[in-house]
This record gives structure tokens, C-alpha cells and sequence, in this order.
């Protein structure tokens, strides 16, 4: 129900406002819920309403005496609603009131009104000494109160929210907020998490543990909490932000007949054309090459793909010569039903790959992570398919130390393996990680954090 107010500003009112319908009428103005379909609550929200119903119908069954005694108390339970006017609850609503407060403090419900004592709200401090802990305290505190601790918490980027409203995380003693208490544990077994780095938004409530009353404007407290992450050896990472440089500034990509735009899975987005003069030049730095131990250094790739066309073997990331005849490691996609990462011991005879059969839909983003581990140890991640197979072919050896370069697309062969479409959230790894991992940072990455965030 909406509270409609008219002063000498604001004399009339029509139109929608939120799931109202405002109107004027020959009987003045009326408000009107809009109808909407069925809308399953969440399990939260129906033990509140079972807790609710049986406190108001419990009301009835109260004596004339013990319904009186809400009633005459009722003149103290007051309240601002959203419009700014005090109200005093009537005494069924005073009823409501303590004894929910009550039930939410695992309290026994009263039947008669208990004698009004202001509540004494805490002055909440954070004293967390470092970002991975959450610790709350405060000094006046009152043996008789029950404190309830609410919480909402946020991905580091954005707005997103891991639940839509807060939620009832832990009940402390008065004690435990004198001594200060670590809020941190809790929200781990309450949200699910994975290590991502988060913002806390708390709200502690003072609830008077005998008499039902509670603080009615309890503080709001935020708290950045940061983990050690995943900290892997990042060698490069690209959000294609304004351009295509390194976050670190040691692999500097250089654009040719491509583009970055705003469009990427969290940031923005490389964008590459259906031909072979589009792409991405990323040096030959040592620090991609791979090439220190035999067979090779351990290294990942990941990256997210839109793919606008499809060619024969489009290959969004090699490390190849000009003429497409001294190769270190490629990556197509979509190359008849299968995909693949290959590493080469310096010609196309001898290499092993890793196939994944997956099929990644046009104008679609897509999550692509290439694993090298070993001589018998390359896995290619699609999304969240981790079936890919292992082959080998020829005598391989070690992977092909070349001084060509890294490049998006390009690759120097006929237009039919150039790359059509966009790259975003590009990552080389210097070690192998496992699918777990990479299924974090698929995670994290869908919910508006980078690698940065999570590393």
C-alpha cells in the first residue's frame, strides 16, 4: 500500500508508481495495485510470513485484559513511516511488534505488554585491523539485549548483489560485542563466496530481549574483505579498456583494422573483422614463449569469445610465423564441431592437442581456457566443459621456441582462419591451473570481476 500526500507543492497525482496505479476519480485520487502473476517466495520470506501470521492471529485468542493492556502501552511504540510523519502503533500492531521482535531473539512471546523502556542503541564500531576479517565492537552495550546481525554483500565491481536483501547472519550476545566479534566466518557459511574478494554491508539491531522493543534505526556499516585470492602468476591480462595494453605493461597489444569497444563480458571487448588484416599484435616477448624447461613450461590461456562468423578453422590466439609454417601453440574454435588447443614442436607434423567437441553458438559470449601441463597434459576448457581429449601427433618433443609473435587472429594462412568476432578478458597464466580454478574465474567474471579482483 503506497501513503499519498498532497501539499501546496504537489496538489495532484496520476500515473504508475512502483506496483501502484494512481488515478484521479469523481472521489478524489485512488491507488490501485497493479496486477501481477503468481511469484514464488523464497523460503526466507515464507517462514517470515508463517512467523507473522501466527503472531496476529495469536491475538484473538488473548483475553479483553491482555488485548487492553496493548492497547493503553501502545502510546509509546512510535514510528516514522515514508513520508516522514511519526505514528503511534495501535495496540494490535504494538502486539505484532514486540512479539516478533521477541521471536526473531529466540525470546518467549508476552501476553500481556510489558512496561516501555527505551532502547539504548549501540554506538557500533569497526575495528577490523585488516581486510580479511570483519570485526564489529561497541562499549555501550546492555546485558538484556539480544544484537542481530543483518547482512547484504556485494561483488567488489558494480552494484551486483549476491542476495537481494539483507539477511539474518548471527544473533552475539552482549558480551561477544564488548570483547568486538569477527563477522567474517559467518558470511562465508552464509553466501557463497569461492574466494572472491566482496563488500559487507551490515546492520546491527538492538532488540531488548525481555520487553520486545528494538532500536529502529540501527547503523549501517560497510566493510571491504579482501583474501589472499587465487594468486596466480599473472604474465598478462587485457580488458581492452580504451586499448589494447597489458595491465602489466609488458606485452602492449597493437591493433590492426580492429577496434575496442564498450561491449565486453565485464569491461569492454577486442573486436575483430572476418579477415586476415584484422587483429592483434602482441610482440614476441620471452615472457610468452614458453619454451625454458623441455617440453615446455607449464602455462594457461583464458578468454572469452564472441564469435560474429564462423570460418573453416577460425584461430582467435596463436604464437606463429608469417607464413603460418613455424608455430608454437594455436587455439581454434568451432573447426568443424571441435575445438582445440595445439602445441607444436615447430612444424604442423609433430604436436599434441587437446579437442573439446563443443560447438560455441554465434553472437554468444563464450568462456575458453587453454591448460598446458605437460608432454601428456593439455585440457581445453568451453564454458564449463572440461571433456576435451588428448592426442598426439608425431614425435613431439618440446614446444617450438620461436621469435614470432603473439597475436588475436591473423594467423598467416588463407582468411578462412581468421578469427570473426570479439575477445575479452584476455589472461596468460605463467603455470598451469586446474578447472576449478579456471571455474572461479569463469564465476567471478560473469558477476562483473576481473582477474585483478580475484588474484
Amino acid at each position: 500500500m503506497a501513503l499519498l500526500k498532497l501539499g501546496g507543492i504537489i496538489t495532484e497525482m496520476s500515473g504508475k508508481l512502483g506496483g501502484q496505479s494512481i488515478s484521479q476519480t469523481r472521489n478524489g485520487v485512488t491507488i490501485r495495485n497493479i496486477g501481477q502473476g503468481p511469484k514464488m517466495p523464497s523460503s526466507k520470506q515464507s517462514q517470515q510470513r508463517f512467523i507473522t501470521a501466527g503472531i496476529a492471529n495469536s491475538w484473538q485468542h488473548l483475553t479483553q485484559p491482555q488485548r487492553q493492556t496493548f492497547i493503553d502501552g501502545s502510546v509509546d511504540y512510535k514510528y516514522v513511516n515514508q513520508v516522514g510523519e511519526e505514528i503511534t502503533r495501535n495496540g494490535f500492531q504494538t502486539y505484532c511488534f514486540i512479539n516478533q521482535n521477541l521471536t526473531v531473539s529466540d525470546s518467549i512471546n508476552l501476553k500481556s505488554a510489558p512496561i516501555f523502556i527505551p532502547i539504548n542503541p549501540p554506538v557500533i564500531q569497526n575495528k577490523s585491523l585488516n581486510d580479511s576479517e570483519f570485526v564489529i565492537q561497541a562499549d555501550n552495550v546492555e546485558v538484556a539485549y539480544s544484537y542481530v546481525v543483518y547482512c547484504s554483500i556485494n561483488y567488489s565491481l558494480g552494484n551486483k548483489t549476491f542476495t537481494g536483501i539483507p539477511i539474518e547472519i548471527i544473533q552475539i550476545d552482549s558480551a561477544q560485542l564488548q570483547l568486538g566479534f569477527d563477522l567474517v566466518p559467518r558470511i562465508l557459511n552464509t553466501f557463497t563466496t569461492e574466494g572472491r574478494r566482496f563488500k559487507a554491508v551490515i546492520q546491527v539491531v538492538a532488540i531488548n530481549a525481555a520487553t520486545g522493543n528494538r532500536d529502529l534505526t540501527p547503523q549501517t556499516i560497510v566493510q571491504q574483505i579482501e583474501f589472499s585470492g587465487l594468486d596466480l602468476p599473472l604474465i598478462s591480462y587485457y580488458d581492452f579498456i580504451d586499448n589494447a595494453d597489458d595491465y602489466f605493461g609488458l606485452n602492449n597489444g597493437v591493433l590492426s583494422m580492429a577496434s575496442v569497444s564498450t561491449n565486453g563480458i565485464i569491461n569492454s571487448a577486442l573486436n575483430l573483422s572476418n579477415f586476415n588484416e584484422s587483429y592483434c599484435n602482441y610482440g614476441n616477448d620471452p615472457s610468452l614463449n614458453f619454451a625454458s624447461l623441455i617440453p615446455f613450461k607449464p602455462f594457461t590461456i583464458c578468454f572469452w569469445v564472441n564469435i560474429s562468423a564462423l570460418n573453416a578453422i577460425p584461430v582467435p590466439v596463436h604464437r606463429s610465423s608469417n607464413n603460418g609454417r613455424d608455430v608454437s601453440y594455436l587455439i581454434t574454435i568451432n573447426n568443424a564441431g571441435v575445438s582445440s588447443f595445439v602445441v607444436y614442436d615447430g612444424t604442423f607434423v609433430n604436436s599434441i592437442r587437446a579437442n573439446n567437441n563443443s560447438q560455441p553458438a554465434l553472437n554468444t559470449w563464450h568462456f575458453v581456457c587453454a591448460i598446458a601441463t605437460s608432454a601428456t597434459d593439455l585440457k581445453l576448457i568451453i564454458d564449463t566443459d572440461n571433456t576435451s581429449t588428448f592426442q598426439a601427433v608425431g614425435a613431439f618433443t618440446q614446444i617450438r621456441s620461436s621469435l614470432y609473435d603473439v597475436k588475436n587472429s591473423d594467423f598467416p594462412v588463407p582468411d578462412s582462419r581468421a578469427f570473426a568476432g570479439k575477445i575479452s578478458e584476455q589472461i596468460f597464466i605463467n603455470t598451469n591451473i586446474d578447472y576449478d580454478t579456471a571455474m572461479i574465474i569463469r564465476t567471478a567474471n560473469l558477476n562483473g570481476q576481473t582477474i585483478i579482483d580475484i588474484n
